[in-house]
């Protein structure tokens, strides 16, 4: 990545921005920032911009029912004059559309306001026959106008009854309201109620020639207004459907206009030579492209004079250039959602391409459910360009998954894996190679039922337990007869086992500290690139080699302990093999065990049964020395050479007593790192068991909805035809929940716990996440196509 510094004459910035926005390869800087926003150049072109958007989005609501695109299109980048008569145009255009917004609802007021009007007269015309009322002479009704008619909304009328009561004290005929008032005090009263609650006041006609020629004249003016209304709405429909087919025209020339005046902003103007001076990183690989985008745009400006691309040095900290195709942006993005990496540090994402799917399957695994992910995640993969074309995956929740879709690709595929290593599918195991295992041959039944206490056999229950524990537990001194384990994975057998819980947990326990120490190693081992790419070789010989004994003299050897109790203590003798825990916890607790706790086989040999091998506590005792050596070497060595350093420049350079004091902050910082790295190497392993108790969790899940619930249904098949309707709503609701629980919840549990462990376990080891991303000018990104 390299600074430049980017020299652009006036007459010619514009059309050369917008040909580097094409090319989108200049990540430009702020050369302004301690400028007010409204005291920067072109600020007035922006806030036209920001104010043709505002347009914009009022014009997206008008036509909102048409569903319209809400996305841009690729055009030619709009002159550079453009934006005032673009803006001039949708103002225009606003007010057309509002003016016959506002016209169409003046008409369906006055429509509504009619028909009204004409109910109130078929009202009057129901209450005077009703009543039976005799109207007085033309010339009386005339001159009174204590008369009329109002409508309201059907929710006030009680409101307004009570209200108008409670002001006249008056008795009212009926529920309609309808009473004998007289007065132009009391009318007042009637009409400050009526204007209060929002109601519409009509005039009275009372004799029905009348009343029927005011309807007629009503019938006519809302047949006209409904003539007129029809011929609005057209009118409407064409004028919104030509909007609508040019808004993605218009957003895309308006968000160009933006984006190049605020970078246009970013610059200084230099009035006396009339050019525009900023700075920019360029990758090294990009300048010819830059260069050749500069030419072209002053070409197409005709300017006069040249603008230039200049190399600058500087102290400033670069962007970060993660190149990324379809496969690697998810697992980027994942990265990137903890920390940007800084530039030119160890980018763990390629990485995490396998290492997160496959922590993810060994807490997932399971065959079935692995494979109903990896089937959702490949159909998203095969039918991408239909579902990009469809803009699908413009979709906050379904773009998620579909970002995703690598990354649930491989999860699926590692559960599959580690679903074959468990031999575990929807809760139950399957026998390809035949078992290693013989159960109910043992010739010792009587002996055993011998050392049964008599309490025990005198209780039936208790009695029936204990054979059945026998039956089914698995010793491998009695029921191993093959010699040889099974081919692939755990046998299947251990799914009858009595003790099979045991066996799985020590199996997947250990496995979880194998993958812990595997793991951690890989990322301090990666922290020794960043040393050797910054040159910073005290660093390797203090801090990584110091850090990788620590973890591998204490949980290593524990990893090697583990293989040589695997490949050295066979099943027969059983009960041999020494205790992992014990050997681990004596080894710092500096115990040793005598010899006399040994025990003889039948056959004379020695059963060690605290030693795993001949000179143990010695090679112990070495390694426990080498992990508190580490200690100091880690916390003092480094600030004591920083503090050599720092008083031999403070001779040169600098006044006495400034070393000190430097000394005294890298002493505390080197302390902070020492001590989190020597506990976080306890915590961080210990950390790592959520893979063996994920794993257990997932497949006890599994195991009891087969057991408790499919399995139940399997129980209706020879009920004959009455059996399958229920077979089929057990299975449907077993679906269910395996779909919701399992590959859903489960996986989304097991997600997040890998995201821990890469986060705070792998990447703290190395990774410091503090830069920022190169976010070049392009209008491919600012478009989002």
């Amino acid at each position: 990545m390299v600074m430049c510094q980017l020299i652009l004459q006036s007459e010619s910035a514009y059309s050369i921005l917008a040909e580097l926005g094409d090319a989108g390869v200049l990540h430009f800087c702020d050369v302004s920032v301690n400028d007010a926003q409204f005291r920067r150049i072109f600020v007035n072109e922006i806030f036209a911009c920001v104010e043709m958007e505002r347009i914009l989005d009022s014009l997206s609501l008008a036509v909102a029912h048409l569903k319209v695109s809400p996305y841009f299109i690729h055009l030619p980048t709009p002159s550079p004059r453009e934006y005032v008569t673009l803006l001039e145009n949708l103002a225009e255009i606003k007010v057309d559309v509002f003016k016959v917004k506002d016209y169409m609802s003046m008409l369906e007021d006055r429509k509504m306001d009619l028909q009204l009007q004409a109910d109130v007269f078929r009202q009057i015309d129901i209450f005077l026959q009703q009543a039976n009322v005799v109207l007085p002479s033309p010339n009386q009704l005339a001159n009174s106008d204590d008369q009329g008619g109002a409508t309201i909304a059907e929710e006030k009328t009680a409101l307004l009854h009570h209200k108008i009561s409670s002001s006249l004290k008056l008795q009212f005929v009926n529920s309609d309201m309808q009473s004998n008032i007289t007065g132009a005090q009391l009318k007042v009263k009637v009409e400050k109620a009526c204007i209060a609650y929002r109601a519409k006041l009509y005039p009275f006609i009372a004799y029905p020639q009348e009343r029927e020629e005011a309807q007629n004249r009503l019938r006519t003016e809302v047949s006209d207004i409904i003539t007129v209304l029809e011929e609005s709405k057209e009118h409407q429909r064409k004028l919104l459907a030509d909007i609508a087919s040019k808004l993605p025209a218009w957003r895309s020339k308006v968000r160009k206009l933006k984006a190049i005046f605020y970078t246009m902003s970013l610059f200084n103007l230099d009035l006396s030579d009339h050019c525009l001076i900023g700075e920019c990183w360029c990758p090294a690989e990009e300048q010819t492209t830059a260069r050749a985008a500069i030419e072209r745009g002053s070409e197409l400006a005709g300017a006069s004079k040249p603008s230039l691309l200049l190399n600058i040095f500087t102290t400033k900290q670069p962007p970060t250039y993660n190149k990324t195709s379809e496969f690697t942006r998810g697992f980027q993005k994942v990265v990137d959602a903890y920390g940007i990496p800084t530039y030119k540090e160890v980018n763990p994402a390629c990485f995490t391409t396998t290492t997160f799917p496959f922590l993810f399957g060994v807490m997932f695994g399971d065959v079935g459910h692995g494979t109903i992910m990896m089937l959702m995640a490949l159909f998203m993969v095969i039918f991408q360009k239909f579902i990009m074309e469809r803009n699908i995956h413009k979709s906050e929740m379904l773009g998620m998954l579909f970002d995703g879709r690598y990354i649930i690709l491989l999860m699926g595929f590692f559960s599959i894996y580690a679903g074959f290593i468990y031999n575990d599918a929807f809760g139950n195991a399957f026998n390809i190679f035949g078992s290693s295992w013989r159960v109910g041959n043992n010739a010792d039944l009587d002996q055993f039922l011998a050392q049964i206490p008599h309490s025990i056999k005198a209780n039936a229950t208790l009695f029936s337990e204990e054979i059945q524990a026998f039956e089914t537990s698995l010793d491998p001194g009695s029921n191993f007869k093959a010699k040889t384990p099974y081919p692939y994975g755990i046998d299947p057998i251990w799914e009858l086992a009595k003790n099979q819980v045991s066996f799985t947990n020590s199996f997947k326990m250990k496995m979880s500290v194998i993958f812990a120490v595997l793991h951690m190693s890989f990322g301090i081992t990666l922290s020794c690139f960043n040393y050797a790419h910054h040159k910073e070789y005290m660093a390797i010989l203090l801090e990584y080699i110091p850090q990788i004994l620590f973890l591998w003299c204490m949980f290593g050897y524990l990893v090697v302990i583990i293989f040589y109790k695997w490949i050295h203590f066979v099943a027969e003798p059983y009960g041999c093999a020494p205790s992992l825990l014990s050997a681990f916890i004596n080894m710092f607790m500096v115990i040793m065990k005598s010899l006399e706790d040994n025990k003889i086989n039948p056959d004379g040999s020695v059963c060690l049964a605290n030693k795993f091998y001949q000179n143990q506590d010695t090679l112990q005792k070495v390694l426990l020395v080498i992990i508190i050596l580490c200690i100091p070497v880690m916390l003092l060595v480094v600030p004591l050479i920083k503090r050599h350093r720092q008083n031999l420049a403070d001779e040169e350079h600098q006044q006495e007593g400034h070393g000190a004091q430097g000394f005294g902050d890298v002493m505390v910082v080197q302390g902070i790192h020492t001590i989190e790295f020597c506990l976080g190497v306890v915590s961080n392993t210990a950390s790592y068991l959520r893979l063996w108790a994920l794993g257990l969790a997932h497949a006890q899940l599994a195991d009891v909805l087969w057991t408790k619930v499919l399995n139940e249904a399997f129980t209706l098949v020879g009920s004959g035809w009455i059996g399958i309707v229920p077979l089929f709503i057990i299975f449907a609701i077993w679906a269910a929940f395996s779909l919701c629980i399992l590959v859903f919840m489960e996986g989304m549990s097991a997600f997040l716990h890998t995201l821990r462990l890469h986060w705070v376990e792998f990447q703290n080891k190395f990774y410091a996440g503090e830069g920022y991303l190169y976010a070049p000018f392009s209008f491919r990104d600012l478009l989002d196509l």
